[in-house]
């Protein structure tokens, strides 16, 4: 009897490390205000946000889940502010396109937010739709879900 109360006494503590991280996830990516940060601190705190996300080792799905929402809610705010270079920095291309290309597969509901952050990820930066060009077809092309795959497509334009 002890061993199945500390088995559930783990689970729930996993559960609610994953639940904290998560909200971590989204409070980070949720203080980035491009309309009222100057552009070199928009750019510094998107990439330190980035790196922080990065870092993440093997991820639950509730922190994938967060992460890829609030990547998708960011980059529309970014795609907010067009005086903005920060699109075009090579830090921060490269650090989102680890973090959406380098995921697990997962549901498909997961699979999809991924889809959609990748899609606003490229609406916001030309430079990270010309780093993806080659991989995401091959994505799309291997994805089961056609919905899924139409998301991805999207991402090219």
């Amino acid at each position: 009897m002890d061993v199945d109360q500390d088995a559930a006494k783990a689970s729930k503590d996993n559960e609610v490390r994953d639940n904290t991280l998560a909200a971590a996830v989204e409070a980070v990516f949720s203080s980035i205000k491009p309309d009222l940060l100057k552009p070199e601190s928009v750019r510094s705190a998107t990439v330190a946000a980035l790196a922080q996300a990065n870092r993440l080792s093997h991820p639950s799905v509730v922190i994938r889940k967060a992460l890829y929402l609030s990547l998708a809610k960011l980059f529309a705010r970014l795609g907010a502010d067009k005086s903005s270079s920060v699109s075009e920095d090579s830090e921060l291309v490269a650090a989102v396109k680890h973090l959406l290309l380098q995921a697990e597969g997962g549901s498909e509901a997961l699979r999809l937010l991924r889809a959609d952050a990748i899609v606003a990820a490229s609406k916001f930066s030309s430079r990270l739709v010309a780093a993806i060009r080659t991989q995401i077809p091959d994505e799309a092309a291997a994805e089961a879900s056609t919905t899924v795959r139409d998301r991805l497509k999207l991402a090219l334009g």
